[in-house]
């Protein structure tokens, strides 16, 4: 079985330099051609779910993170 690393911290700051792209983005829609407009909507939202299931993940496997530690250090040896 092969282990996969995942380096969370990266991830969010990956998820934070989406975001201000995606501010990048929105400013430079307002000049948009109305035939576009609908697929530009459509790449902003992927775009932004995509960063909203990046710090989801994050939360959640720092939380899990956490809870391992209690546990563990709870344990009485």
């Amino acid at each position: 079985m092969s282990r996969i690393m995942v380096d969370i911290d990266q991830l969010v700051r990956d998820s934070q330099s989406v975001s201000e792209h995606l501010t990048r983005i929105r400013n430079l829609r307002q000049d948009e051609p109305k035939e576009l407009k609908e697929q530009g909507d459509n790449v902003e939202s992927g775009i932004e779910e995509y960063s909203r299931c990046i710090r989801f993940a994050a939360d959640n496997y720092n939380r899990m993170r956490s809870e391992v530690r209690d546990v563990i250090s709870s344990i009485s040896i």
